[in-house]
């Protein structure tokens, strides 16, 4: 059986077709997180959440954290990894996903309707990516616990013009 926790939002809604796998092992897909609000609070809160989860499961269960591949400075990704400590410590059938920027709603969205800047650049796959790489991970057996999908890194200029180019060019 594999169960996805909260799983909102458009990597959510496709990884919920991963429920419908016929399977011995219970696994859980720990997708659920306040992405909004990075604040330390919030983000301690998400945490605690994610320990109260990992406690409750029995030990037999494979636990998939979905976190994030990001290194920028702050609360949100301090927690998630963090979280992918705690797990890969306290479980022994833990394993960490570590994902880019995923190309969908979001920063795209902002970028789109002009309530965020580009800056920087971006590490960025697709949603079907992302799934697809889940999947694949989730069975593996090895003592490696932590898998990185691959992303493109392209500049936000160059992702910001590409969205004004289509946002403007639509026939």
């Amino acid at each position: 059986m594999i169960k996805l926790i909260n799983g909102r939002g458009q990597l959510g809604a496709s990884l919920k077709k991963l429920e419908n796998l016929n399977i011995k092992q219970n696994v859980y897909i720990y997708h659920t997180w306040n992405i909004d609000d990075k604040s330390k609070n919030t983000q301690k809160k998400e945490f605690d959440k994610f320990v109260n989860f990992v406690r409750n499961q029995k030990q037999n269960s494979k636990i998939v954290f979905i976190s994030t591949s990001s290194t920028k400075d702050n609360w949100y990704n301090y927690y998630k990894h963090l979280s992918e400590a705690y797990l890969l410590s306290n479980t022994i059938n833990g394993i960490v996903i570590r994902l880019p920027t995923l190309v969908g709603k979001g920063i795209f969205e902002k970028l789109k309707n002009e309530s965020a800047k580009p800056f920087g650049s971006f590490s960025i796959a697709t949603i079907d990516d992302a799934v697809e790489f889940i999947q694949s991970r989730i069975f593996i057996d090895s003592i490696i616990k932590i898998h990185t999908l691959q992303s493109e890194t392209i500049s936000a200029k160059i992702v910001n013009e590409l969205i004004k180019f289509g946002k403007n060019n639509v026939y």
